[in-house]
């Protein structure tokens, strides 16, 4: 097989990839976006009616809009994060913060 051949079969490979698997992060991204909305109480259970006041915090309490959570999400102090939310949560996010920037 020649190099453009090659190159080309490599190009067809990478487009077919990014559509099935780009369509389908998609779908599921929207999906999550409106179970998360129709359920508060399963992505928020802090701010849910029956938590007790000893676990709620400011962070839970916070609104966000369809897609408006994400830079809510990335716009938090650390320090605000571990001391509402705990250390594993800031590292999750640092995670994220390192994939957004790959």
């Amino acid at each position: 097989m020649s190099e453009a051949a090659e190159g080309t079969a490599s190009s067809r490979i990478f487009l077919s990839n990014l559509t099935v698997y780009g369509g389908a992060s998609a779908v599921l991204f929207v999906i999550f976006c409106l179970i998360r909305n129709r359920f508060p109480s399963l992505y928020n259970p802090r701010d849910s009616p029956s938590a007790e006041d000893e676990i709620r915090c400011e962070v839970a309490t916070k609104r966000f809009g369809m897609l408006g959570w994400i830079p809510g999400v990335l716009s938090f102090q650390e320090d605000d994060l571990v001391e509402q939310c705990g250390l594993d949560a800031v590292c999750f996010l640092r995670v994220l913060k390192l994939g957004l920037k790959l």
